[in-house]
C-alpha cells in the first residue's frame, strides 16, 4: 500500500491514539515486532488521507 511508501513525517500527521479521529496511524513496538498500523473509518462514509492519491 503506498500509504507505508510515505516519509515517516507524512505518515506521523496521522499518528493518534484517540478512538474518534477518522484516521489513525500507529507503529508497534520495535523492539518486538515491526508493524505499522493504519485505521480508516470506512461507515457511514469514507474517510482516507489525502496522500497518496491512490487511497482516495
Amino acid at each position: 500500500m503506498e500509504f507505508f511508501d510515505q516519509t515517516e513525517e507524512e505518515k506521523r500527521k496521522y499518528d493518534t491514539r484517540d478512538p474518534d479521529d477518522r484516521i489513525r496511524f500507529f507503529q508497534g513496538d520495535k523492539n518486538i515486532t515491526s508493524r505499522e498500523y493504519l485505521f480508516v473509518a470506512t461507515h457511514p462514509t469514507l474517510h482516507c488521507p489525502p496522500k497518496p492519491p491512490a487511497l482516495t
